[in-house]
Formats: structure tokens, C-alpha cells, sequence
């Protein structure tokens, strides 16, 4: 079942962009996307959205089960990354829970940023120039 999903985004990338570019072209126009700074962020998406997901899944698959195990032991301290992925549900997702964790887990960090802001100008600004 999954080897169809795969060689249905091969098909699609094998094709050309040559031999789609005119009935693209057509479909923007119909869809008054044609001049538009919309036109072209939706034709990069779609064609990068394929190929994203065939790469990702790619590289997921293959890490060994026994290091995505190694990386979650189970009764001990775990990140805030692995928190927030437990309301993440096959048929569900709490979603006020998952925004309200990225929320918190952004926090620290921008408070590191802004006590440390002027030193990451600083080295910013110094390799930015010779010697």
C-alpha cells in the first residue's frame, strides 16, 4: 500500500516542467492568480510539497527502531519537544495543548535572546567584516 503512494510521486516528478507550464499557465490565468505574488507561492508549494514529503518519509524510515527507543525512555525526564508530541493522536489532536506547550517552549529562549541580544549583534557585525 505504501509503495503506491510512492511511485505516484515519482510519476509526478518525472514529468517535466516543459510539459505542464502552459496549461499552468491557463489555470492561473483562470483562476485570476495570473500577476499575482500568489500565482507563483502556490506553484512553488505544490511542486515542493511532493518532493518534501518523499524525502522526509524516506529519511524517517530509515532510522532504526532502536534509536527512536533509545530516544524516548519511558518513566524518566523527557524533553518539551516529546511532552507536546503526546497530544499528537492518530484520530486526535489536542491542539489548545499543543499550541500552549510550543507557546511555553518558546519562552526561554526568547529571554535567553533578548539578555544575550547585544553580544549575537556583536559577533554578527564581527564576522560580517575582514580581520
Amino acid at each position: 500500500m505504501d509503495s503506491i503512494y510512492v511511485r505516484i510521486f515519482l510519476a509526478g516528478m518525472m514529468i517535466p516542467f516543459q510539459a505542464y507550464i502552459i496549461p499552468l499557465f491557463k489555470e492561473l490565468r483562470m483562476l485570476g492568480l495570473y500577476g499575482s505574488l500568489a500565482g507563483p507561492i502556490l506553484i512553488y508549494v505544490a511542486g515542493a510539497v511532493g518532493f518534501g514529503c518523499l524525502l522526509y518519509t524516506s529519511f524517517v524510515k530509515g532510522i532504526p527502531r532502536e534509536i527512536e527507543e533509545a530516544a524516548l525512555p519511558s518513566g524518566q525526564a523527557k524533553t518539551m519537544v516529546m511532552e507536546i508530541y503526546r497530544y499528537i493522536g492518530e484520530f486526535s489532536s489536542r491542539w489548545d495543548m499543543i499550541f500552549a506547550g510550543t507557546a511555553m517552549s518558546v519562552v526561554p529562549v526568547l529571554i535567553v535572546f533578548i539578555a544575550l541580544q547585544k553580544y549575537f549583534v556583536k559577533g554578527i557585525a564581527s564576522g560580517a567584516t575582514k580581520g
